[in-house]
């Protein structure tokens, strides 16, 4: 719970840091402007688009991003795969929930026309 709580807090801060003040991160920068070429206003180097602020804002996201890898390669996954088996134990519907093809088979019969409601 601490580890989705913090990346939360990563993601929220790094957004609103973008967001709100996106002079701050980023130089201005137009396409298509002959002004505007990466050789005069960024030095001849596309990554000096992002000052320092900008840098710290998507170090941060980065950050809650692994978290959030971590939360789910931790927690999450084993938690849903371990619910899948159980519900396919308790509830015997004839799905295999094991199946990761992506396609749903079924064991079930099939209903004759005549005791279909």
């Amino acid at each position: 719970r601490v580890v989705l709580v913090l990346a939360l807090m990563c993601l929220s801060l790094a957004t609103y840091a973008i967001a709100y003040d996106a002079g701050a991160c980023f130089k201005d920068f137009v396409l298509g402007d002959p002004k505007h070429t990466v050789e005069l206003r960024l030095d001849g180097n596309v990554v000096n688009i992002v000052k320092p602020t900008g840098q710290l804002a998507l170090s941060i996201f980065a950050a809650g991003m692994l978290l959030l890898l971590l939360f789910k390669k931790l927690y999450a996954g084993p938690a849903v795969r371990a619910y899948l088996s159980r519900l396919d134990e308790h509830v015997g519907s004839g799905i295999d929930m094991s199946d990761t093809s992506g396609s749903i088979t079924s064991t079930s019969t099939s209903v004759d026309d005549d005791t279909a409601l």
